[in-house]
């Protein structure tokens, strides 16, 4: 019987990571796609189409989410007034 090397920890979080990353890969690339082929129809420069497509895994801000970014980036440094 041949000798069989044991999988270490390392080597399995090593192909966890490349998996994830693949995922995201495929995530991203389906969202670019979906932009590509909706700003085809939509646009009518090409400039238009790239920041489109560019900006196509950002997400909206959802209620509420404005404000809370305005007390991060102007917080309160007195909290008694």
């Amino acid at each position: 019987m041949a000798h069989v090397e044991a999988i270490t920890t390392g080597e399995i979080l090593q192909v966890y990571e490349m998996c994830l990353s693949n995922i995201n890969l495929g995530k991203m690339r389906d969202l670019r796609n979906d932009a590509k082929l909706r700003a085809v129809n939509t646009t009518a420069t090409y400039e238009e189409f790239e920041d489109i497509v560019n900006c196509a895994h950002l997400k909206p801000f959802r209620k509420g989410e404005k404000e809370r970014e305005k007390l991060i980036k102007n917080p309160r440094w007195n909290t008694s007034i």
